[in-house]
């Protein structure tokens, strides 16, 4: 028994509406991957992970299809209305083989897919709104920000690998010439034995 935030027939309304607009459009179906449109089509929470994203497909004709890691798989499965929930294991990002035949399944392989682009990308962020985990402006190709003396922001460059993902985090003030640090970093390299 999932536990939903809305009743089943609330998101077949919202999935239903999504449908009658891809009708229009002439789309084969959504490739959905932004926290807030995952949650609105699916009623489970996606957990902020740029290195293990939840997605969800969202046919023009058949059911939804969503597509998490394993961390966070047995969660989704009680938070999703829907039943095909399909599980990945890597720490590399989303398998596009995993994604390419669900979209075969559903229809989804030819023609015009509409997509959110551009979150993948960011690789920092603002600081002190305290209204969401990351806050703009954010540091990346969507984001078209004037950056001005007096805002805080964080850097957080980042790796995934099959072993695990590291990023660091270094925040900082833009000044008027340049920027300070807020925060002191080890920059030692730590190499831990397997």
């Amino acid at each position: 028994m999932p536990y939903l935030l809305f009743p089943v027939e609330e998101y077949k309304r919202r999935c239903d509406k999504a449908r009658e607009l891809m009708g229009k459009k002439d789309l084969k179906g959504l490739f959905i991957t932004e926290g807030g449109n995952y949650t609105y089509f699916s009623g489970g929470t996606r957990d902020f992970s740029f290195s293990r994203p939840s997605a969800i497909l969202l046919p023009r004709k058949g059911e939804p299809i969503a597509i998490t890691q394993k961390t966070f798989s047995l969660k989704r499965k009680r938070e999703i209305w829907f039943d095909d929930v399909r599980v990945y294991n890597t720490m590399l990002g989303l398998p596009p083989e995993i994604v390419i035949e669900a979209m075969k399944e559903v229809g989804m392989d030819e023609g015009r897919v509409g997509a959110e682009l551009g979150y993948e990308a960011e690789i920092g962020h603002g600081l002190g709104w305290g209204g969401c985990l990351t806050e703009p402006p954010h540091i990346t190709s969507y984001d078209r920000t004037v950056i001005r003396p007096g805002m805080v922001s964080t850097i957080e460059p980042g790796i995934n690998t099959d072993y695990g993902c590291y990023s660091t985090e270094m925040n900082i003030v833009v000044t008027e010439d340049g920027c300070e640090i807020l925060n002191e970093m080890d920059w030692e390299l730590r190499i831990i034995p397997i």
